[in-house]
């Protein structure tokens, strides 16, 4: 519960992305195999919200930082 608002935290490793070009000016990047990705999804008043952290690896990892920033601090308004 953030806000008390029902959440999802889903984690993983990521393994084998690529990057993509779409609409020739638009370049989706693949995260590099390892990297340690959190999300948080919310739905409310009728729209999805995602808050997502990508930790790669030989970066300082503030995932501890970012679930109190996600759970202490923030607010949904109408």
């Amino acid at each position: 519960m953030v806000d008390n608002i029902e959440c999802r935290r889903e984690s993983g490793t990521a393994m084998g992305q690529s990057s993509e070009k779409f609409e020739e000016k638009y370049v989706l990047l693949g995260l590099p195999d390892g990297t340690k990705v959190v999300v948080y999804s919310f739905y409310v008043h009728g729209r999805t919200y995602v808050a997502e952290y990508n930790h790669r690896i030989g970066e300082p990892d503030i995932l501890r930082d970012f679930d109190l920033m996600i759970t202490k601090t923030l607010k949904f308004s109408n």
